[in-house]
């Protein structure tokens, strides 16, 4: 295969080539990478195959249950979150389910006003609580995909800055009451 920019490419045949060439493909993950119109050499993803090997490998690793900190004796499990069958046990597979209903279900008397405010009003906000990820993930979500005037209102508190968290109590006023306050910590040790 002829090392060239995908964008010296002058015919049909060599971008054919080169993309039967720089095709990569994990047959157990099902992972597919086409690799044909980024400026690598087929030489460079060979020389990275090894380092592909052993990423997956680690990955699957961690997936399967292998521990992750070696200090604390801990398992990695927020990839079972994602997908509870990739559990090392069935007993963690199912108690994941388990968790996943208990909080579709408690999600849905939110949203229809079944679970309510302490005074028995409706929500109307989340107060989200999480540093990191713990709110950033959800923050991006929200701002993505949240629709005006449809659901709750999300406002977010990812830092432990008295004038932020003061700041969003503010624009809560009175709603602060029919506010759900959601804390999340990935860890369980964020203070």
């Amino acid at each position: 295969m002829p090392s060239f920019s995908p964008l010296e490419a002058t015919n049909h045949y060599q971008l054919w080539e080169r993309f039967c060439a720089l095709l990569w493909h994990d047959e157990e993950l099902g992972f597919w990478l086409d690799a044909s119109r980024m400026a690598l050499s087929p030489d460079l993803l060979t020389s990275l195959q090894p380092r592909f090997d052993h990423a997956f490998a680690a990955m699957a690793a961690l997936e399967k249950g292998s521990i992750a900190n070696p200090d604390e004796q801990r398992q990695v499990g927020h990839y079972w979150l994602r997908t509870p069958q990739l559990a090392p046990d069935l007993a963690i597979s199912e108690e994941l389910q388990q968790q996943y209903q208990a909080l579709a279900t408690f999600a849905h008397g939110v949203l229809e006003g079944s679970i309510t405010a302490a005074a028995g009003q409706p929500f109307t906000d989340v107060v989200w609580i999480g540093i990191g990820g713990s709110g950033l993930g959800p923050l991006l979500i929200i701002r993505a995909l949240q629709q005006t005037g449809v659901g709750l209102r999300f406002h977010f508190i990812d830092n432990v800055d008295p004038e932020g968290m003061g700041r969003i109590y503010g624009e809560l006023g009175e709603q602060l009451k029919t506010s759900l306050v959601i804390v999340v910590s990935k860890s369980g040790s964020t203070p």
